[in-house]
């Protein structure tokens, strides 16, 4: 739980219920959002419906760090070497199903948020680093756009080859320019 006060206290009691029930891990789910600039909601919304549909529904949208795990949970994500430690993905990636508890998160009490401190780009990166930390399918989108680009400069390469064969070279070194930049783009794009 933060110690922001955004997290409703009154709520550990319904998390504690939840977990005394059998539920080995419980989870705040926030349904609504106090004091959130609109670039930030808009933001979250964007970051969590990527997250939610490169996880294939394993990260659910909108679940805070607010939670109670049993150890074997504890224990079970403190195992994961992840460089990056998203704890609301590491948490699910342990096996254990969560309980969602849905949330009013409140307007923070004290202190600026972490978000509001840091730079926009920042922000920006350390979401994708999430994102790739629990996802290939972005991987694969990229490798695939490399792949279609790449078979795009050879198909452009060739019709410069046709052209070159029917009308002859324009300037020496044409072919050689053409080449280069056809099939070196895609390589400096990954570079």
């Amino acid at each position: 739980m933060a110690s922001d006060l955004e997290d409703p206290p009154e709520l550990i009691s319904s998390i504690l219920r939840s977990y005394e029930s059998g539920n080995l891990h419980v989870a705040a789910q926030i349904t609504h959002r106090e004091g959130m600039t609109w670039s930030r909601r808009i933001l979250t919304k964007i970051f969590y419906q990527l997250l939610f549909y490169f996880s294939k529904g394993m990260i659910q949208k909108n679940v805070s760090d607010f939670r109670l795990v049993d150890r074997r949970v504890y224990s079970a994500a403190n195992l994961l070497r992840e460089k990056y430690r998203f704890m609301r993905g590491i948490f699910v990636w342990t096996g254990y199903s969560a309980t969602l508890i849905p949330i009013s998160r409140q307007r923070r009490q004290k202190g600026v948020s972490s978000f509001e401190r840091r730079k926009f780009l920042s922000v920006i990166d350390q979401s994708v680093e999430w994102i790739y930390a629990f996802s290939k399918t972005p991987l694969k989108i990229i490798s695939i756009f490399g792949i279609l680009f790449g078979l795009f400069a050879l198909f452009c390469f060739l019709i410069v080859v046709i052209v070159v064969l029917t009308k002859g070279v324009p300037f020496a070194g044409f072919g050689s320019l053409v080449s280069t930049i056809l099939l070196g783009l895609p390589v400096s794009l990954y570079s």
